[in-house]
């Protein structure tokens, strides 16, 4: 566990990350806001193939 001075820290310098863990080092924010298009199309549509479309692409 880092020491309370480091942990607050906005300023340290960020880790790198391996590509496995991309996702990991990204602001929470940009996460949210990636899948936020897909969210609202799958809100206001009406059809059932556009959210089996959206499922069968998140399997692949």
């Amino acid at each position: 566990m880092l020491p309370a001075s480091v942990a607050d820290d906005p300023y340290a310098a960020v880790r790198r990350t391996s590509a496995v863990r991309f996702l990991y080092g990204l602001n929470p924010l940009a996460k949210m806001a990636a899948v936020l298009p897909a969210l609202v199309l799958l809100v206001f549509v009406r059809d059932l193939a556009t959210p089996v479309a959206f499922l069968a692409l998140s399997y692949l």
